[in-house]
């Protein structure tokens, strides 16, 4: 007769350790494979991203990006919006000619414009004060955005992207309204001109937004 053999309780309380640790070990590696990080803390600790791809070239871009399992393609002359988690973000940048760039930014709880080349300009202006029923005189600037500059992280959730209409309203709890828009580099240099050409655009688009509530 064969001797039966009982493990000692020391011995369970191990292999329930183990089998817990294991547990633990695949949870946590699905979020690292994921690119939330062990446990998802990236989630936790950073937040959604919004990140607007914009490609002025006259050729596709392929562009990969923490946290997303396959690369997204813009078309040229086009733009891309896309939400990853926040944080320490990798983006590589590719063409069919064979060119690649990598750029690095860092989000947390923001947005983020990236020029997939250095075609184009941009400025980024703070909506806040015309979403309160005020008519600022001047532009309030976040930023501008010219040739040389690839990226620029945004410290909102309230973004207005190029060629995308006005919000009815803010979210209250996204933080300040921002609206990015395409500008002649030339007006960069002319700030009279700037502002002409930005309140006048921005009076329009504010209008066609107040014209929704009704």
């Amino acid at each position: 007769m064969e001797e039966i053999v009982v493990p000692s309780p020391w011995k369970k309380r191990l292999i329930y350790l183990g089998l817990l640790f294991g547990g633990l070990l695949i949870i946590g590696g699905v979020g690292k494979l994921s690119g939330s990080g062990w446990f998802g803390y990236r989630s936790f600790a950073y937040g959604r991203t919004q990140i607007y791809l914009l490609n002025l070239s006259e050729e596709a871009k392929s562009v990969s990006i923490t946290g997303l399992m396959e690369p997204i393609e813009v078309a040229p002359q086009g733009a891309e919006i896309i939400d990853v988690i926040g944080g320490d973000l990798d983006i590589e940048i590719s063409s069919k000619s064979g060119k690649s760039e990598h750029l690095n930014i860092f989000a947390d709880d923001a947005s983020a414009l990236v020029k997939l080349s250095d075609d184009g300009c941009l400025t980024i202006t703070n909506l806040t004060a015309y979403y309160g029923g005020n008519q600022p005189k001047d532009p309030d600037y976040e930023a501008f955005i010219h040739k040389n500059k690839r990226s620029y992280v945004i410290p909102s959730r309230n973004i207005v992207w190029p060629r995308k209409p006005f919000p009815r309203s803010l979210d209250a709890y996204g933080g300040p309204g921002m609206w990015v828009e395409l500008v002649g580099c030339a007006l960069l240099n002319d700030r009279t001109m700037l502002d002409g050409y930005v309140v006048l655009r921005l009076q329009d688009r504010m209008a066609k937004a107040l014209k929704k509530k009704r």
